[in-house]
């Protein structure tokens, strides 16, 4: 069913979920005048010729970057359907390829974006120090991020490290990766997310059980809280607590389509 005829059957709907789209369902006429939550992989929102304004997108994609020959096609459509949507919160996976071009274009589509969640596979073959480097070439794009206008950052970090032996009980990321991740990139974004005011980081290790099947078990949580101005900004520790208590306040008023996030003093208060 096309979803501009959904859209006129269900005028209330509010969260889509969009699985397994084909063309033949391409939206003819308009659809709802907004969302608060819509999710899908790239090809099926694809099939919308237009996505209404949506507070929150959740991309169900991996975006390839770092690669200009593979996934071209799959960058481009999620460009287009963040510019259509233009989200104030996107949830979505890349790899960790410096792909600073992909990132401009992905700024410029999201004027409205406040929260940005960002789950990074750095699944290699080569073991936990290209693990390393390839966290590196990503940060290494950050420059891109000068002009986006989110104030929380949450990186979800998967270190997947393909070994030889399908069976590896558990993969975990090395420790030098994770002192680089948690020492410098809170203030890397800091520096460089001129809006920011929250980022948190966290790490999920590869578990194969007897059977071969894969299952991610999470590392607790980090979060810092950005202060300072100009080149004195830094990151500064605080409680997973404080952390999701803030986001939990943040996502309501995005949630009421309230933009006292974007106020000073409403942030101070909130500490």
């Amino acid at each position: 069913m096309r979803m501009d005829v959904l859209s006129r059957a269900f005028p209330e709907v509010r969260k889509v979920d969009v699985y397994d789209c084909k063309p033949v369902y391409k939206s003819e006429g308009p659809i709802w005048a907004s969302l608060d939550y819509v999710r899908g992989d790239a090809y099926s929102l694809s099939c919308w010729p237009t996505i209404c304004p949506t507070k929150h997108i959740e991309l169900r994609v991996i975006i390839v970057l770092g690669n200009p020959s593979y996934g071209q096609h799959q960058r481009e459509a999620v460009i287009q359907i963040l510019k259509n949507a233009s989200p104030i919160r996107l949830s979505m996976g890349v790899t960790a390829g410096a792909d600073p071009q992909f990132w401009e274009q992905v700024v410029e589509a999201l004027p409205r974006l406040r929260i940005l969640e960002l789950t990074m596979n750095l699944e290699t073959i080569g073991g936990s120090a290209e693990t390393l480097r390839a966290l590196q070439r990503w940060s290494n794009s950050l420059s891109a991020f000068k002009d986006l206008k989110a104030i929380y950052v949450q990186l979800r970090i998967d270190s997947v490290i393909r070994q030889s032996s399908r069976h590896t009980s558990a993969v975990q990321p090395s420790e030098i990766t994770k002192t680089y991740a948690l020492s410098m990139l809170p203030n890397l974004l800091s520096l460089t997310v001129p809006a920011l005011r929250l980022c948190s980081i966290a790490f999920r290790r590869l578990v194969w059980d007897q059977n071969g099947k894969v299952d991610f078990v999470s590392d607790p949580v980090s979060w810092w809280r950005i202060g300072g101005s100009g080149a004195g900004r830094m990151a500064q520790s605080v409680s997973c607590d404080a952390g999701e208590r803030v986001v939990a306040h943040v996502c309501s008023l995005i949630q009421n389509s309230s933009n006292d996030y974007d106020d000073t003093q409403h942030w101070s208060a909130l500490w």
